[in-house]
């Protein structure tokens, strides 16, 4: 999951300082933080490298067929950005990881 929130620093100190979680990475304007499975990436809201992160958290998902996935995500009215990245087959297994980033427009509260 990854976030811009505009205040950095105090998000850093809620995961990192008053809930404790494991840090993997700390750098000017970014942290990443360790969870059981998988990860809490902040960035500053100044970050150009990661412009699909809001305010709000963009979470991930595994799913068996990108291409479906996506098809079915787009008619039911939900964004998804032109790139799309492949990461290594983890450890054992034969097939890549594909990242689409998606976002669905519609307000959280209506």
């Amino acid at each position: 999951m990854g976030v811009r929130p505009p205040a950095f620093e105090g998000m850093r100190s809620l995961l990192g300082d008053a809930i404790g979680m494991r840090t993997a990475r700390d750098e000017p304007g970014v942290a990443w933080f360790e969870m059981e499975e998988g990860e809490i990436q902040i960035y500053e809201d100044t970050d150009v490298d990661h412009p699909f992160f809001g305010p709000g958290p963009t979470a991930g998902f595994e799913v068996t067929d990108v291409h479906e996935t996506r098809t079915e995500m787009r008619a039911a009215g939900i964004e998804s950005s032109a790139s799309q990245s492949t990461t290594a087959p983890p450890s054992g297994t034969t097939s890549s990881a594909r990242r689409q980033r998606v976002r669905d427009p519609r307000p959280l509260r209506s």
